[in-house]
């Protein structure tokens, strides 16, 4: 019964770890693709945006954009 319990808390935790690190993980990627973004408008750096057609089916589009310089 108690590696039952360990068992069940362990797989509670990571699942509940798992979901934060994705959740937050995502936040702190999109503050930084920001931060860069602002700081190379500033030093006048100029960003080429291509588009490249995937054949692996994301999203509704089928894209997947890169930022080249």
């Amino acid at each position: 019964m108690f590696q039952l319990i360990v068992g069940v808390t362990a797989v509670a935790l990571f699942s509940a770890l798992t979901l934060a690190g994705i959740f937050y993980s995502g936040e702190a990627f999109t503050r930084a693709r920001e931060r860069a973004q602002a700081q190379a408008a500033e030093k006048g750096d100029v960003r080429i945006q291509t588009t490249i057609p995937s054949p692996l089916a994301i999203g509704d589009g089928r894209w997947v954009v890169t930022d080249s310089y």
